[in-house]
């Protein structure tokens, strides 16, 4: 368990970290006061290491994630085919699944 969690938690507080860190430097950068070029390459850092930092996750998430076969007995499984057919005079707007007659022959 403490493994699965280390696997979201850390991931979650390192994009959270940098995500912060660059709105404050960001924030002084841009605050009144002299000019302070030392921020602006800060700032830019903390985008390098949070392009990393998402380039990471996205990475991990693909290698961690295995897609599970669909339960064919719960009703799961990809959709073959689908109609429906709409029962009015041509000018009702369908907002909703429950809006298209589901009993129509197919």
């Amino acid at each position: 368990m403490a493994g699965a969690v280390t696997r979201v938690v850390v991931p979650t507080v390192s994009a959270a970290v940098v995500t912060t860190g660059s709105a404050v430097a960001v924030n002084y950068a841009t605050g009144p006061g002299p000019a302070r070029w030392w921020l602006w390459v800060i700032v830019a850092a903390l985008t390098m290491v949070s392009a990393t930092v998402s380039l990471w996750l996205s990475l991990r998430q693909n290698t961690t994630t295995t897609p599970k076969p669909a339960d064919r007995a719960s009703g799961g499984g990809p959709v073959v085919s689908q109609h429906a057919e709409v029962k009015g005079d041509g000018n009702t707007t369908i907002q909703a699944g429950g809006d298209v007659d589901r009993r129509s022959a197919r």
